[in-house]
């Protein structure tokens, strides 16, 4: 039952989402988004455990993770919760439901895109009729002209080829021991942070 409702694509974006959620929880929101805070460098890194192969993120946490948890009892608590909710053996959502080194599969469904960019247009929960017939006449221009642009084959999804190259061979080192698991933590901690903070 976990794995159907948490497995697929979208379940490195589901651990990403609860984590920062225990983030803000915690108060640590702060801490988070100051780039030259060490608390906050600390959280960032559990964003490149999704990553990790599954066999690899409990020594990760062990060897990089845990040595060096901030003198700051909210960063205890955040450590605590993920060995117990995510890394622990019998946690609940253990790494072989969320962590997998296969780039490929990260990507975000169509509809789950659609409704992220379509609710940009609102800020209330029942819009005027005619604000929402407006962004649905704005979405649907948006849409015909990606579509065209791929009749056209004049898409640009370069930049998106690239990064993901980019991370295929980040991987490839991490797996010929070329680079250590914590430099692969530290890029894809940046590389994965969740978009909407």
């Amino acid at each position: 039952m976990i794995r159907k409702c948490f497995g697929g694509k979208e379940k490195e974006y589901r651990a990403k989402k609860a984590w920062y959620r225990k983030i803000q929880s915690l108060n640590l929101t702060k801490e988070y988004k100051d780039s030259s805070s060490s608390i906050g460098s600390w959280l960032k890194l559990f964003f490149g455990l999704p990553a990790l192969p599954p066999s690899a993120v409990d020594d990760c946490f062990a060897d990089i993770l845990f040595p060096r948890i901030p003198d700051d009892p909210r960063a205890s608590l955040f450590s605590d919760y993920i060995v117990s909710t995510y890394i622990d053996e019998f946690s609940e959502f253990p790494p072989a439901i969320w962590a997998s080194d296969n780039i490929k599969g990260r990507t975000t469904n169509a509809c789950e895109s659609f409704h992220f960019h379509f609710s940009k247009y609102f800020n209330c929960p029942h819009p005027n009729i005619f604000v929402f017939i407006e962004a649905a006449d704005e979405e649907m221009k948006k849409s015909t002209l990606k579509i065209r642009g791929v009749r056209n084959r004049s898409c640009g999804k370069t930049k998106v080829v690239e990064a993901i190259k980019k991370k295929e061979a980040c991987v490839r080192d991490f797996k010929m021991g070329t680079i250590t698991m914590e430099q692969f933590i530290h890029v894809f901690g940046k590389k994965m942070l969740p978009t909407v903070l």
